[in-house]
């Protein structure tokens, strides 16, 4: 049988979705694509590296830089602005457009790091560049259709989580109300039948009193807790039978218990 991990879960929802690891989300988010940008600038600019010396660092920065503004464009902008409001063709759009920016902005800093090699740009109607280009296109793109996939995920976490518990909290107080009912109907008829058998059966009507205290000291204190045992729902329920018996002599009831009721707890009223 398969076990679910909930601490791995609520560590991952926390991860995601927790105002105190936002922080650490930012971090971890801009030094990913810190390696990326400077495994990008190692693996063009290889062969130059004594040359450019110092200067790989600024082309690897530039390279970031441009990753970020792109990245949180998208986050705090497009996101929010089309994806959010279900406006899918104008959000893929601008997703389109903005790594297209952000593709020929590289282009630009790479161009200028040849010019400071002494050498040409590339020729970008050469099929290596086109197909270098597409290729880089396809993979910038699926990385950002990944990222708001994840925001979207997030957004529908706390969404989600924000209307479980305003469901437990309104099925806790219709629980809590229900709890602190008292039949006003039965409450009179058993005081008023109390008060009539007072004189001429006072055994009877000190049973009925007896009954009544242990059902509204029952709704009154035990209802409060989460749990009872078994052994006292049950008995509840037989003194709440008895006194209806009282006032319909055709209501017949039987109350049948099996198995260990002074050890299994229940909620109360249930």
């Amino acid at each position: 049988m398969f076990k679910i991990n909930t601490e791995g879960q609520a560590f991952l929802y926390d991860l995601l979705v927790n105002s105190k690891f936002r922080l650490g989300r930012h971090i971890l988010f801009i030094v990913s694509l810190a390696a990326i940008s400077f495994n990008q600038t190692y693996v063009i600019f290889q062969p130059e590296i004594p040359v450019l010396g110092t200067r790989l660092y600024w082309i690897a920065l530039g390279n970031l830089a441009s990753y970020l503004a792109v990245a949180y464009l998208n986050i705090y902008v497009l996101v929010p602005r089309y994806l959010m409001q279900k406006s899918y063709l104008t959000y893929t759009i601008m997703i389109f457009g903005i790594v297209l920016v952000l593709l020929w902005i590289q282009t630009i800093i790479e161009d200028t790091a040849r010019i400071w090699l002494g050498q040409s740009g590339g020729n970008i109607l050469e099929p290596v560049f086109i197909l270098n280009y597409i290729s880089s296109f396809a993979t910038v793109t699926l990385c950002m259709m990944g990222g708001s996939i994840t925001i979207v995920l997030k957004h529908w976490m706390t969404e989600n989580n924000r209307v479980n518990q305003l469901e437990r909290i309104h099925v806790q107080s219709e629980v809590e109300q229900l709890k602190a009912q008292v039949n006003p109907q039965l409450l009179f008829n058993v005081l008023n039948r109390t008060a009539v058998l007072a004189k001429s059966e006072p055994k009877e009507a000190s049973e009925m009193l007896l009954e009544l205290s242990q059902i509204l000291r029952y709704q009154l204190y035990d209802c409060s807790r989460k749990a009872v045992l078994l052994k006292t729902e049950i008995a509840f329920l037989t003194n709440y039978l008895a006194l209806e018996q009282v006032y319909s002599h055709r209501f017949q009831y039987t109350v049948s218990a099996e198995g260990e009721v002074h050890r299994i707890f229940v909620p109360p009223l249930l």
